[in-house]
């Protein structure tokens, strides 16, 4: 699974964060659902084709259950552009849910299946201008489209346009996904972006989910800022990428000027002793082969060193900390 694929899903795999946009958007901000009362779900399921098993996985799915019993799974499924094959690619993640109710010793309402619901969550920032139905994606025989298409069950695409959300609808939202909502119809409108104060649980996956969402490099910046690393945390949006980029140029001077002072004083350190163990040889107290030793220099190197540094004007600098 991509890098990529896990970020987008991480959010929306929080309980909180799933019930809320189930309350949000099917039940008009109604808090039916509660996160106690999800369960996840098996995100993958087989279909053969060409004689060979393949996979089909869905971004994020959860049972919903009252009590011990069972009555609907919801999945979601993000985009960020369109797909023309987005229907009969849900149609057969549907359909893998309902056939798995149908194996041996599968929990399931006495006599009934449970439903099955399936909602696309488009984050672009043009209306979603592609198939919505099953019957787009199909072409008849020619002469025989009114016959055929009495027997041919369509299939209908629960699409959810975030970007396009109305004020009303935003304040429906009562967990993380608020902030992701209001980002993206903010963006829409080339508005100034504004967050308003809310205080956020899922801090490193709202930003990452935005960051990969938009490509808005400031949400990187921001996961990086350890400010915002704290959970819960009031979020807010006052820093610019400009203001980012400054701490960063002013982190990357400080971090040099350390660096240049501890070189200096290591180069100043490393002279003072050549000097002193060439002070030793001159007095005869140790041989010039045990002082190139020490110092970790041939004899040239190291006569060549100490009367390099025995002529520095300025003798051994070491600089101010």
């Amino acid at each position: 699974m991509q890098e990529k694929d896990i970020t987008e899903k991480a959010l929306e795999a929080y309980n909180d964060v799933f019930a809320d946009i189930v309350n949000a958007l099917i039940f008009g901000g109604e808090q039916v659902v509660k996160e106690d009362e999800l369960e996840d779900a098996q995100p993958f399921s087989m279909y053969k084709a060409d004689g060979l098993l393949h996979e089909n996985e869905r971004d994020v799915s959860k049972y919903w259950k009252k009590g011990k019993m069972t009555i609907s799974l919801v999945g979601f499924e993000n985009q960020s552009r369109y797909d023309k094959f987005m229907a009969p690619r849900v149609f057969g993640y549907d359909g893998a849910s309902y056939r798995a109710q149908l194996l041996p010793d599968t929990e399931k309402m006495p006599g009934k299946l449970y439903p099955v619901i399936s909602l696309v969550l488009y984050f672009g920032d043009t209306h979603w201008n592609s198939c919505r139905t099953l019957s787009e994606t199909v072409e008849f025989p020619e002469g025989y489209e009114e016959k055929l298409s009495r027997y041919f069950n369509d299939y209908r695409l629960n699409i959810f346009e975030i970007a396009f959300l109305d004020k009303e609808h935003i304040e429906l939202f009562k967990s993380d996904f608020k902030i992701v909502a209001r980002y993206f119809v903010q963006k829409r409108e080339n508005s100034e972006i504004d967050f308003g104060e809310e205080t956020v649980r899922h801090v490193d996956e709202v930003l990452k989910l935005l960051s990969i969402l938009s490509g808005n490099e400031i949400f990187e910046a921001m996961m990086n800022d350890p400010e915002r690393r704290v959970k819960p945390m009031n979020f807010t949006y006052t820093k610019t990428l400009d203001d980012y980029r400054a701490e960063g140029r002013a982190e990357g001077r400080a971090e040099g000027v350390a660096k240049g002072i501890a070189k200096g004083i290591a180069e100043g350190m490393a002279k003072g002793y050549i000097l002193a163990l060439n002070n030793l040889v001159n007095k005869g107290l140790i041989t010039i082969d045990a002082a190139a030793e020490e110092a970790g220099m041939s004899i040239l190197e190291f006569r060549s060193n100490a009367a390099k540094y025995s002529q520095d004007p300025d003798g051994v600098r070491f600089p101010p900390v």
